[in-house]
Formats: C-alpha cells, sequence, structure tokens
C-alpha cells in the first residue's frame, strides 16, 4: 500500500459536531477500503489565500493514511459531490 495525505478545506458555517462527522466519513471511507489512518493533524480555522464561494476563512484538515488506488478514487468521488467542502487535495507522500 502507498501512502498518501488528505487535505480537506471544510466551511466555516458548519458547526463542530458536523465538521467532526465530516472528517469521520472520510476517515471511514479510508477504512472501509482497506487502508489505516496513520496521522490526523486539525489545523483549526484559518484565512483562505483567496475567496472561495464567498468565503473567506475554512477549517483546514490533515489526513495521512496508507491506502491503495481505490480508496483515492472514493475519497475524490465523494469529495466532489460533498457541499461542506471548499476544496480537498489528495496527495501520495514520498517516504
Amino acid at each position: 500500500m502507498r501512502k498518501y495525505e488528505l487535505g480537506l478545506v471544510v466551511k466555516p458555517d458548519l458547526t463542530d459536531e458536523a465538521r467532526v462527522a465530516l472528517i469521520a466519513k472520510f476517515q471511514g471511507i479510508i477504512e472501509a477500503q482497506k487502508g489505516s489512518i496513520v496521522k490526523f493533524d486539525d489545523w483549526g480555522k484559518r484565512k483562505l489565500a483567496y475567496e472561495i464561494m464567498k468565503y473567506r476563512e475554512g477549517f483546514y484538515s490533515f489526513t495521512t493514511f496508507e491506502g491503495n488506488e481505490d480508496a483515492v478514487n472514493e475519497l475524490n468521488r465523494i469529495a466532489r459531490i460533498s457541499e461542506e467542502l471548499l476544496r480537498h487535495l489528495i496527495i501520495r507522500v514520498e517516504d
């Protein structure tokens, strides 16, 4: 399995419970695809470099995980249809 990092920028007007549930949903997708979470890093609310959908701030979180290509494809699919996200990015981490 390869190592990846999932970066999420969540809308700032979500409640804390909804934000935690959204992040847990993405981590559940990783585990459902037989992946494992290596590290989770929550940066909290940060100012965006530029305005996205009229938002100037967002909650940043990063999850490092080991998984296969199916997990990456499923994460991308779900992230594209999630209205709670401003941006997402999945990169492969070199060891």
